[in-house]
């Protein structure tokens, strides 16, 4: 065959073997070979050659090529807000860190690796950029690893196709620059995001030594399916040595690891940390109604939780796994509104429990998870021997709808609050205290998140000021307090101890 390029049958091993020297994976299903001997060829075709033999020469002949074939053989498939649920839990981290004292004089570290064209990277600098607007002093840094030179120079410039913007969340447009003239129909970021990037072309096979400063959290998605069991466990490893001990690692939903294999908690949906036993002590469950004498509780009827900034993560670990007894749950979360069904979906995957719908006002339902998946208050009231879920378009309550203050003090107008399980978790302002302590009031057991582990002590400051809380702890101490109330005969109450 003459005149056009061409691969012989017999040189796709030579291209199998070239993926796996370069890149550090072979392209092992005929699907991958396929597509990366179609990148050599459009590659070979505009070079003007028609041999493979005739393009590796020029390979050895002109380093830049080398950067070309390296790319050929590299699977592009990247997106912006891909696997959403990994950027609540980034922003969850990262306001914590904000908050804390660390962030006054460190900057917020993360690593991409395998970022590609640079949407991954960026997509972690919106969100970060969001809470530096809410957190002045904070600051971050954002580092990105391919092992393809020419994804890593497109990820540098920065510069991608205006229908990008479809993918990306309206409320992070701001920190977009649509292009005019020349740059019609094009759209860079916010120069405060790109001077917070870096990119450099390595491989994840490569060796390398523990960093002085360790990344907050390591995104590494969809990357490790290209390599062999023996280079993913050596990948982690050497990823692993460079999380700070309070760090997360994010993998993709297609890429779980045996979690205790390195040293690792999972915490569900691809996300590891290294576990609190490593960190130091656990904070244990306190009494903070000490003033109570008598204090009891009972196997609950309804459990309903307020929670705002970091609450996503912490209810995803107060729910984890919840026992086939379980009262239905309602929960108020100050979330976006583009991510509050997403959110619920997961939270009620985790749980093992059902998603309900407020929208469809029905009872109330065992094993199944209530929340509001948009702009709407929702409430609950007593119906015969079970509750009734309502939604309501009242004006916002401390400039939040849904509120958490309407959710309870609905329930508070309710008879049997002494069958309720009330809880706030994590937030800022005040919403949820007043109708706590309504509710405390009626004989409702209540319990909030404590300081040291909450990413923002506002809500439930409050609560535990008004005096509305009786407990308070981690969310794996409300959860063990939760599953002990389960526990109990439906009519029978028990004195705290």
């Amino acid at each position: 065959m003459t005149g056009q390029a061409h691969i012989r049958p017999d040189e796709r091993s030579i291209i199998s073997d070239l993926g796996l020297k370069l890149t550090g994976s072979r392209p092992d299903t005929d699907a991958r070979l396929e597509s990366c001997i179609v990148n050599i060829l459009r590659r070979m075709g505009l070079l003007g050659l028609t041999t493979l033999s005739s393009y590796l020469t020029r390979v050895s002949t002109h380093e830049s090529e080398r950067a070309h074939l390296v790319s050929a053989l590299t699977i592009h498939h990247t997106t912006w807000f891909r696997e959403a649920v990994h950027f609540d839990r980034l922003k969850t981290h990262a306001t914590h860190f904000a908050a804390g004292q660390k962030s006054r004089s460190a900057p917020f570290t993360v690593l991409s690796a395998g970022s590609s064209t640079g949407e991954e990277a960026y997509t972690i600098g919106l969100v970060l950029e969001d809470v530096r607007g809410s957190f002045p002093h904070f600051d971050y840094r954002i580092e990105g690893w391919d092992v393809d030179p020419i994804s890593v120079q497109t990820a540098a410039r920065a510069i991608y196709p205006d229908a990008s913007l479809s993918s990306i969340p309206k409320q992070f447009h701001s920190f977009m620059l649509r292009g005019s003239g020349q740059t019609q129909g094009l759209v860079t970021l916010d120069v405060a995001i790109r001077e917070r990037c870096s990119f450099k072309s390595r491989s994840l096979t490569d060796a390398f030594d523990p960093i002085q400063n360790p990344y907050h959290i390591i995104f590494c998605r969809n990357v490790l399916i290209y390599f062999k069991p023996d280079q993913v466990k050596s990948i982690i490893k050497n990823l692993t040595k460079n999380l700070d001990p309070q760090g997360l690692l994010i993998l993709g939903h297609s890429e779980a690891i045996e979690a205790k294999e390195f040293g690792l908690e999972s915490l569900a949906n691809s996300c590891y940390s290294i576990p609190l036993s490593a960190q130091g002590s656990v904070p244990k469950v306190r009494l903070v109604a000490g003033k109570v004498p008598n204090l009891k509780y009972s196997h609950p009827d309804i459990i309903l939780i307020g929670s705002s900034t970091g609450g996503t993560d912490a209810l995803e670990r107060m729910l984890k796994d919840m026992p086939s007894n379980t009262p239905p749950i309602v929960i108020v979360q100050h979330i976006a509104q583009p991510f509050a069904k997403s959110f619920a979906e997961r939270l009620a995957a985790v749980a093992k429990l059902r998603l309900g719908s407020a929208e469809d006002r029905g009872i109330l339902k065992p094993n199944h998870l209530y929340m509001a998946f948009d702009d709407y208050h929702i409430g609950i009231r007593k119906q015969g021997h079970s509750f009734v879920i309502a939604t309501s378009h009242e004006p916002p309550l401390h400039s939040v709808r849904p509120a958490v203050d309407h959710l309870f003090l609905s329930a508070a107008r309710s008879i049997d609050c002494e069958k309720m399980l009330v809880c706030i978790l994590t937030g800022m302002g005040k919403d949820g205290a007043q109708g706590m302590r309504a509710l405390r009031e009626k004989g409702a057991m209540t319990m909030t998140q404590d300081q040291k582990s909450s990413v923002v002590y506002g809500m439930p400051a409050e609560a535990v000021a008004l005096g509305a809380s009786q407990f308070s702890g981690t969310p794996e101490d409300l959860r063990s307090m939760i599953l002990r109330v389960l526990n109990l005969p439906r009519n029978d109450s028990n004195r705290a101890s």
